[in-house]
């Protein structure tokens, strides 16, 4: 089981191998960056959206854990997916 981490100014995202034959993902948003249930759910729907539209078959399927970091958040939502599908790409790509 190779582990494997990125981050930037947004989210961190853990992954490590699986066996199971695809992708699966955990996501975290806490109550202390991100007060608003609302907000956060809108969050975690917007990271399920990225996740689904990038992903990829194929023979390494990853275990992936999505961690919202970001304290101050103002709807920057165009700025959550780019970052996120950067950082997927580059987990994706160490494998």
């Amino acid at each position: 089981m190779q582990r494997k981490g990125r981050y930037d100014q947004f989210f961190s995202i853990h992954a490590a191998s699986n066996t199971v034959g695809y992708e699966r993902l955990g996501i975290v948003v806490g109550k202390r960056f991100v007060n608003k249930a609302s907000t956060r759910n809108r969050i975690k729907r917007l990271i399920r959206e990225i996740f689904r539209q990038s992903s990829i078959k194929s023979d390494n399927a990853l275990d992936l854990v999505v961690k919202f970091r970001k304290a101050k958040f103002e709807d920057q939502f165009e700025d959550l997916k780019f970052s996120l599908v950067d950082l997927l790409t580059k987990v994706r790509a160490v494998n």
